[in-house]
């Protein structure tokens, strides 16, 4: 499966190995890295590759739907979107922009419709995030797509080397739809 969707200035498409070197530079970027629960820092030479290869068969198995955020009037790799079923079998939605796409709306604009995929087409029923608290950017996505605020946990921020507080989320199909 090959998903393509379609939004005002984005596509959401499949990784693919030619990602690897925009993948690498921009969350090799301390202030992306520095906020995520699964990107380590130094992010070094090979890592992109391994990491987009063991999303090949995501979509199909149904284990992860992880897009490739391009912008639609220049195919600039800005980011990644996706929700991943994780160990304990509960899918995760993670997501990261390069820095030069901050604050332009772009995550707000594509977490919706990756979120819907999961939903229509993966047919899951729920799903998890989290956010730094001091990451209001990340946040307010959150919010938008109805998801509910379940309090404070801790978790291990690789980049950092250290566990820290994060605020975690929750939705439900039924609250996605029913945000509109």
């Amino acid at each position: 499966m090959n998903p393509r969707l379609e939004t005002p200035r984005l596509t959401l498409r499949p990784l693919t190995l030619a990602d690897a070197p925009d993948v690498q530079r921009l969350v090799g970027d301390w202030a992306v890295s520095r906020t995520l629960a699964r990107v380590p820092h130094p992010y070094t030479d090979g890592m992109a590759e391994t990491w987009i290869e063991a999303q090949s068969d995501g979509f199909d198995s149904g284990r992860a739907f992880v897009f490739a955020l391009e912008r639609r009037n220049d195919q600039a790799f800005l980011g990644v979107v996706g929700i991943e079923r994780n160990a304990d079998g509960i899918y995760v939605l993670g997501y990261w922009l390069g820095r030069p796409y901050w604050g332009q709306g772009y995550m707000s604009e594509a977490a919706p419709h990756a979120v819907r995929y999961a939903f229509e087409e993966g047919r899951i029923e729920g799903m998890i995030a989290s956010a730094l608290p001091e990451n209001a950017a990340s946040i307010a996505i959150l919010q938008r797509l109805g998801m509910r605020d379940e309090g404070r946990a801790v978790t291990e921020l690789p980049a950092r080397g250290e566990r820290r507080e994060v605020v975690q989320f929750t939705l439900q199909r039924e609250d996605f739809y029913a945000n509109g």
